[in-house]
């Protein structure tokens, strides 16, 4: 059986490649012939562009875009340990198509598969995201084959009129639909649709595998807290309450962010550093998703972007993990430890239901 997944795969975020892996080795692990379609538009996110000019005032002349060029060639430099970790991964872990596929044409000429797969992380978000107003996250370039989503999340409570049409037009030919977040299960009932929820697909791999894969990053501190969140954390001061907590306690606090105080790493490191972690504070769904697979203390945070959060607070209310967000006015001595025996069971019974899911989506139910 030939098995295509379609995802964001190839955006340099670590949740994003580690969840992509997690979909194909589990379903690899029946025998089947499973690809992610190496599918990137000119719209995904590209780490390193040395020829973006992102700002306006520089784009005024020919002379202002080559002066700016100039002006973040070294930051882009500065970039390629993280580029060079990321496509190691995916040439290593992903099971990617050839050639890429960048247009919706391409995705027609790809050939058969018997079954294809959308899902997980932001396939169908809108809000700031074209993914959602894309008809490839939908499937439908393919008239063939059947079709399946599997954990899609929508990133937000709400999607746009766009969005809404493409559930419209598209879901109704699947023959299977989950979503990631509870909040989805109501969007799609909003607009007509059926769909379940079930839990991300880095859970449907076990612990024990996911250690075999971290690789400690360069000068890792021997103790640290791990802080890995978002460019748009501006409203709350993440690292900064972070590094309060890490001075308390001799810890070194530790980031991805290439800023001098960790050098930038991939995936690999990324597993690694959760799970060495003495604490995360972060605001990223699969920090928070690793974190639990991995059992570290946490402590989540909802930024100014609150349809975002979304993400975090499907899982936190699944997981009975609710009292792990940050609130103003309670301090680190509020947030005690993890009883990781109390999440163990309905983690576990989240996750033979979604795998239930997913085969049962594939091959039908067992007789």
């Amino acid at each position: 059986m030939r098995i295509g997944i379609i995802t964001c795969h190839d955006v340099f975020n670590a949740g994003s490649s580690l969840q992509a892996y997690a979909l194909r080795h589990f379903l690899g692990q029946n025998g089947e012939n499973v690809k992610i379609i190496d599918y990137k538009t000119d719209y995904m996110y590209r780490l390193i562009d040395f020829m973006r000019v992102d700002s306006p005032k520089w784009q005024k002349t020919c002379i202002h875009r080559w002066a700016y060029r100039a002006r973040i060639f070294p930051y882009n430099c500065s970039l390629l340990p993280k580029y060079y970790c990321y496509k190691r991964f995916n040439k290593e872990y992903l099971a990617l198509t050839k050639p890429r596929c960048t247009s919706f044409e391409d995705l027609q000429k790809i050939g058969e598969y018997d079954v294809l797969i959308c899902g997980s992380d932001q396939i169908w978000a809108t809000e700031n995201n074209k993914c959602g107003e894309d008809p490839a996250f939908y499937l439908a370039f393919s008239e063939t084959a059947k079709k399946i989503a599997y954990a899609a999340s929508f990133g937000a409570d709400c999607v746009n009129e766009a969005g809404v049409n493409q559930i419209k037009k598209n879901l109704p030919k699947f023959s299977a639909i989950s979503v990631r977040e509870k909040s989805g299960v109501d969007i799609l009932r909003r607009n007509g649709i059926s769909g379940v929820q079930v839990m991300d697909p880095v859970f449907l791999v076990e612990k024990e595998h996911w250690e075999k894969m971290r690789k400690p990053p360069a000068q890792v501190p021997e103790r640290f807290a791990f802080v890995y969140g978002y460019d748009n954390d501006n409203d709350v001061d993440i690292e900064g309450i972070a590094e309060v907590y890490a001075k308390q306690r001799g810890l070194r606090v530790v980031t991805l962010k290439g800023n001098g105080k960790y050098a930038l790493g991939g995936p690999e490191q990324f597993l690694w550093l959760i799970s060495h972690a003495e604490i995360i504070f972060t605001s990223s769904f699969h920090a928070l998703a690793f974190s639990v697979i991995f059992e570290r203390p946490f402590v989540a945070f909802q930024t100014g972007n609150r349809p975002l959060f979304e993400r975090l607070n499907s899982l936190l209310n699944l997981t009975g993990l609710q009292d792990r967000i940050w609130v103003n006015g309670r301090t680190m001595e509020d947030y005690g430890s993890i009883s990781y025996e109390a999440v163990r069971k309905p983690v576990q019974d989240h996750i033979r239901a979604s795998k239930q899911f997913l085969l049962e989506a594939i091959y039908g139910p067992k007789t």
